[in-house]
């Protein structure tokens, strides 16, 4: 009997509490402003672009194209060419915009458990946090540099599986030596790796990039701008003779080179270089001019960078094209270069290239990879002809 009437209590007073607890849940989740997984970001429809990064629109103002460019973009289907962190940072955003942000910030704890400097991945982890918190009451804003990182991550992916049909058009012709090539975008903070199959080039891997505070064109000393133009990559600097900042490593390039000089384009010091410890990688545009890389990335691709026949491609935004028609451009400018016998004879170890953001300028080096390389620079109209040993 006794048994019995204590059991009821115990029981009447579970009920209770229980009772109280939902109740006491149920406030707590209309006070947040409803269910964990309900949408934090505002639905944007497909077509919609928007320049606002206040007043609710958050990270809408990244094209919800670029948000949308992978479908399922779930851990079964790699995101292929890219590295493992990125290719969960990019989950992670894609969670965001769906309005999914327990599994958006479970995917940003997973990244942070493996790599806690990832600085994308604690800002966005935060500030989903206090948009699902809604500590001022209000929506909160990105930071632009969020929404600038975010929109070349994202551009990088959507644009990955086109741009391996294709190859940038300033690769006209390459010397049987060439291996590999490396060819940066400042624009999309982005380092793509091409490596040659047969008489093509293909897209093997990319990789973000940082690189000048003040963009691309490097004109002079201390401008915080990162050079456009082909360069050769200098033997790695010894660890002793690094800062902190080139992270695990350092290879100078050879700016200014010989076209930079008769620009009277002036510099120093721009390295291919690593990322200070302490932080995975940088913003998309945060060096002094140089181009860095992620201390993993860098390990990663050390042997190419140390081979002698490696070309470093720089543009502000490279062009793209299938490889027919760069056939078709490259014999349309042998037979223009072919009334120029002195500038080009047609030799098997020289390599043509369309030198970035100059108008029809063609770069002819012969015996690429050794310590005798000749420079041609050449325009049809006859206003570039220089001839230059190094």
């Amino acid at each position: 009997m006794m048994r019995t009437f204590l059991l009821n209590i115990f029981m009447t007073r579970s009920l209770r509490s229980g009772i109280v607890i939902t109740l006491a849940l149920a406030w707590l989740v209309w006070a947040l402003g409803g269910a964990p997984n309900a949408p934090l970001l505002p639905i944007v429809q497909p077509d919609t672009r928007t320049e606002s990064v206040g007043g609710g629109t958050w990270l809408s103002s990244i094209p919800v194209s670029e948000a949308k460019a992978t479908p399922d973009m779930h851990p079964v289907n790699a995101i292929l060419g890219s590295h493992p962190l990125e290719q969960k940072m990019l989950m992670a955003y894609q969670a965001a915009y769906e309005g999914h942000a327990i599994e958006a910030m479970a995917l940003l704890d997973e990244i942070l458990s493996l790599e806690p400097a990832f600085r994308p991945a604690l800002t966005l982890r935060g500030q989903l946090a206090a948009e699902w918190a809604k500590t001022s009451g209000s929506s909160l804003s990105p930071s632009q540099a969020l929404i600038d990182e975010a929109s070349v991550r994202l551009a990088a992916q959507r644009l990955r599986h086109q741009r391996a049909q294709e190859v940038p058009d300033n690769l006209v012709l390459l010397a049987p030596n060439i291996q590999t090539v490396l060819a940066a975008d400042i624009q999309e903070a982005r380092l793509y790796v091409l490596k040659r199959n047969g008489e093509q080039f293909n897209l093997a891997k990319d990789y973000y990039l940082s690189t000048g505070t003040a963009g691309a064109h490097k004109h002079i000393e201390g401008d915080q701008r990162t050079p456009v133009g082909i360069y050769s990559l200098k033997s790695r600097l010894k660890s002793s003779e690094l800062p902190a900042l080139a992270g695990h490593g350092a290879w100078p390039l050879n700016f200014p080179n010989h076209w930079d000089k008769s620009q009277k384009r002036l510099g120093s010091g721009i390295w291919l270089h690593g990322t200070l410890p302490g932080q995975y990688d940088g913003l998309p545009h945060s060096t002094n001019g140089c181009l860095a890389l992620s201390n993993e990335d860098l390990d990663e691709l050390a042997p190419l960078l140390s081979h002698p026949s490696t070309i470093l491609l720089i543009a502000e935004h490279l062009q793209w094209v299938n490889p027919q028609v760069l056939a078709q451009q490259r014999n349309q400018l042998l037979k223009r270069l072919s009334g120029d016998p002195i500038i080009y004879r047609g030799s098997e170890d020289a390599s043509i290239y369309l030198y970035p953001a100059e108008q029809d300028v063609l770069l002819i080096r012969s015996n690429e990879g050794t310590d005798q390389v000749k420079e041609h620079f050449w325009s049809a109209d006859g206003s570039t002809r220089l001839a230059l040993d190094h």
